[in-house]
Parts: C-alpha cells; structure tokens; sequence
C-alpha cells in the first residue's frame, strides 16, 4: 500500500516542482526585462546629459533670432536630437512617471521652439511624446 501512495505522490509532485520550476523563471524573465529596460533609459538620458554638457548654450534653450541664422539652425537639430532621446527613453520607460516629469522639466526648457515646431504640428513623434509637449504648451 505505501508503495502506491508512494508514487502516486511522486506522479503529484513532479508536474508541482516543474510548475514552480516554470514560475520562478517566468518571473526571472521578468525582472531581467525590467532591470534591462531601466539599464537602456539610464544610458539614453546620460547621452542626453552628455549633449548638453558639449552644448551648454543649447542646453539652456534660445530664443528665435530676427534673422536667420547657422546657430539657430544647430540649436533647431539640438532639440530634434533630445525629442529622439526623449522617445526612445518613453519606450523603454513608458508607465514611469519619475521618467515623465524629468521630460517635462527639461522640455520646458525648449518650449519656445516646441510650440512652433513643424514635426511636432504634423504628429511625427510618438502619441507619448506628443502628449507631454501638449501637455507643455497648454501650461506656457
């Protein structure tokens, strides 16, 4: 009789330990996704601050000169370069609000240029991105 309940108990624990054995690396997976997801927007936004520290002047915003000029023009590809960071850091951080405010802050920043922006008129950055720069405009 014992040798029954014996493998029966076997039969009941194997497909038991294998199911643990499954949830333990479902959730290892997962938190392998989020810490190499967190690594990802950690080195986006230190390139970011890495192209600010080599464009203090553009880093600090500009105002729309009278006249044409070559440096606006740089400052102008400046803040397409952050809008592209800033994007591909919301996709690898899209439910962080931290992430979010800190785009906000240092968006606010360029928000004179935001507000009469081409791409950002014609929708050509992500639905997140453009939520944030209306969410922007609306409080200038």
């Amino acid at each position: 009789m014992w040798i029954k309940w014996s493998g029966l108990f076997t039969n009941l624990m194997t497909p038991t330990v294998a199911l643990f054995a499954l949830f333990f690396a479902y959730r290892q997976l997962a938190s392998h996704k989020r810490e190499s997801r967190s690594a990802t927007a950690h080195n986006i936004y230190n390139q970011y601050l890495s192209l600010c520290i080599n464009n203090p002047s553009f880093a600090n915003g500009m105002d729309k000169p009278d006249k044409q000029c070559q440096i606006y023009g740089q400052y102008c590809w400046f803040v397409s370069t952050i809008l592209f960071t800033f994007e591909q850091l919301l996709e690898t951080q899209s439910e962080n609000e931290k992430w979010e405010k800190t785009i906000k802050s240092q968006l606010l920043i360029h928000n004179d240029l935001l507000i009469r922006s081409s791409t950002i008129k014609n929708n050509q950055w992500s639905d997140k991105l453009t939520i944030i720069i209306d969410s922007i405009n609306r409080k200038a």
